[in-house]
């Protein structure tokens, strides 16, 4: 009778420790759990039992009870590594501007909504309305922070003090895609498109849009123009879509749009059974030019090419996917939308990676390494950290 109750105290002293330990491990942080110095021991049970909660077995008959195992202390709790907080996605600002394009050029910039033109003069910060006063806007473009050109039926407006007046010029041609290059500027005039085709024709001033005559030169009927762009008064390339699969439709001049010719870029064997399109060219610098290209296969994807040396050769960026909005603020730095988060370049498009997400974003240009405005859901946002943080701007 003497062992059988030998038996039940150490039972009880042995679950008791093992609850301790487990009150210990799971209520970090409390004092520990002091084991009791004495136990009443319960009524004798008649039938005897094995207890192997301890790791030893009581047998029936033995002339001594098992040993009462020395109290161990509870392990002392260990602190949990603080936290560490998670990168926080950039609010969803709510707005109704509806931006059609934007472009800084240093502290100074553009913006076109649906119905309005609006200049920056602080990076992007703040924007006011200087819309010229004749009625709908169709296009408008920009040759640096301050020179701007809008079309208005056939009338072509420009100014040369960010929107503060404007001169009119009327043009030989209703609307065009106009790019400036060194003081000279040349319109693309597009005929009337058919399937897979769309003619286009060239003009040319030199006196600031007072006069436009042709250059002479002309490209393929074959494929959708929509990009055109000048490094200086004789580099410049025409930009489209082809469907013949594994083809980007460039064409490059070297003598002012005098005379074409058609650039041969490095596809790779992965995207050489893909309709290719390519978007105008971002022209950085006089040697530094970005030309996207999306890639549509039964996905889509956006390819950079960029030359550093005004167009001789090209290199190639990895594919990143989708077709979202993107911007190089010079040579090195670039940003992509990829539909969910902003990716970022460091190394003019060899590697990318992920930062923030955002919603929607339509529109997006840096200038330089840091600052850059972004129009999504409807708002216009500004960052001065390459992207990482952004704020609402102020439209007025």
């Amino acid at each position: 009778m003497k062992r059988l109750a030998s038996a039940g105290l150490l039972t009880v002293l042995i679950l008791t420790g093992c609850s301790a330990k487990q009150q210990a491990l799971t209520d970090l942080g409390k004092p520990p759990l002091v084991p009791p110095t004495s136990v009443q021991a319960p009524p004798v049970n008649t039938t005897p039992t094995i207890d192997n909660a301890g790791g030893k077995d009581y047998t029936p008959g033995a002339s001594t009870p098992a040993p009462t195992p020395a109290p161990q202390p509870a392990p002392k709790p260990t602190p949990a590594p603080a936290p560490q907080p998670a990168p926080q996605p950039t609010p969803a600002v709510q707005g109704d501007l509806q931006v059609r394009s934007v472009r800084l050029f240093g502290g100074a910039g553009w913006m076109q909504t649906a119905d309005r033109l609006l200049h920056t003069a602080d990076g992007g910060a703040t924007w006011v309305d200087v819309s010229p006063k004749v009625g709908p806007l169709e296009r408008a473009q920009w040759v640096d922070g301050q020179n701007a050109w809008v079309f208005y039926q056939n009338i072509l407006l420009h100014t040369r003090d960010g929107g503060t007046t404007w001169l009119t010029n009327h043009a030989p041609f209703g609307d065009a895609t106009i790019a400036f290059g060194g003081g000279t500027g040349w319109a693309m005039v597009a005929g009337e498109p058919g399937a897979g085709s769309m003619p286009v024709s060239f003009h040319v001033t030199r006196d600031g849009g007072g006069t436009w005559t042709p250059p002479g030169g002309t490209v393929p009927n074959g494929g959708m123009k929509n990009g055109l762009a000048f490094a200086d008064t004789k580099v410049g390339w025409v930009t489209g879509h082809s469907a013949t699969p594994g083809k980007p439709w460039v064409y490059a001049t070297r003598d002012g749009a005098a005379s074409w010719q058609e650039l041969q870029l490095p596809v790779d064997k992965a995207h050489q059974a893909a309709e290719l399109s390519v978007d105008a060219p971002l022209i950085l610098s006089a040697r530094d030019i970005v030309l996207p290209v999306r890639s549509v296969t039964t996905t889509v994807e956006t390819i950079f090419f960029a030359s550093h040396d005004g167009g001789a050769t090209w290199s190639t960026s990895p594919a990143l996917p989708g077709q979202g909005a993107y911007a190089f603020g010079d040579a090195d730095h670039g940003w992509f939308w990829d539909g969910q988060a902003l990716r970022a370049t460091r190394d003019g498009g060899r590697t990318w990676s992920t930062g923030q997400a955002m919603a929607n974003v339509e529109a997006l240009s840096f200038t330089g390494a840091q600052t850059g405005v972004a129009a999504s859901n409807g708002a216009l946002l500004h960052t001065t950290d390459a992207g990482v943080t952004w704020k609402a701007t102020q439209v007025r």
